[in-house]
């Protein structure tokens, strides 16, 4: 009996350590010291709902959907963005017995608010690569990367990080490195696309240079 109450009392401490890390960047107490807007307990209320995003059971895409919550809930003036942007670079726990790397929202709807898009999450530092995100991920809540049509997954990857399990917001999990590869796909039918257009402009360009000068010298002919 005691033995199984010490190692429940052991879990629990981890538990609580691992949360702490996770809201290091103060997401929640940010959120909670909106009291003064919206409706009385209302941002007190966001707050409580939010801890339990970030734990290892929850959908990643959900505290993105909560972050969208805050600003619709709360105004999107200046505190409360920054308020939100916590949020969504919050890192999310997950069970190191179970799996060494975290998951990350792979739904490009979400956030839905422009000033929340963009932003990529905290990693835990023991992941492989977590120091190049942790930095994309400081710069973001400040200056969020540009995500036009991306996921916050595919941000991530888009600055040099695949670490991780995909996830989207039905729970289907994706393979981080198939987004690496779609990327580098894309790319390169953009890219062939681009020279597809950039050759049809300089044969038409080449066959109006050539109509002119055929003109110019039948004009000369007729001259002489």
């Amino acid at each position: 009996m005691h033995t199984t109450s010490f190692i429940v009392l052991i879990l629990t401490t981890l538990a609580e350590a691992r949360f702490g890390q996770e809201n290091g960047n103060g997401a929640i107490e940010k959120i909670t010291a909106l009291g003064d807007l919206g409706q009385p307990g209302q941002a007190a209320t966001l707050a409580g709902g939010s801890i339990g995003l970030l734990l290892a059971a929850a959908n990643p895409c959900k505290k993105l959907e909560r972050a969208d919550e805050i600003v619709e809930a709360l105004g999107d003036s200046e505190r409360v963005i920054e308020a939100a942007r916590g949020l969504a670079a919050a890192e999310i726990n997950f069970n190191p017995f179970a799996t060494s790397v975290p998951s990350i929202c792979a739904e490009p709807s979400l956030p839905k608010t422009e000033a929340l898009r963009g932003v990529a999450p905290l990693i835990d530092p023991a992941v492989v690569g977590s120091e190049t995100e942790n930095k994309n991920s400081a710069e973001s809540t400040k200056t969020p990367f540009d995500a036009k049509g991306l996921s916050q997954a595919d941000v991530m990857v888009a600055h040099g990080f695949s670490n991780f399990t995909a996830v989207k917001l039905d729970g289907t999990k994706i393979d981080a490195k198939s987004l690496d590869a779609a990327k580098t796909n894309g790319g390169a039918i953009s890219s062939s696309t681009d020279k597809i257009n950039d050759d049809k402009k300089e044969n038409e360009k080449n066959e109006n240079d050539s109509k002119s000068s055929s003109a110019a010298s039948s004009k000369d002919d007729e001259k002489n």
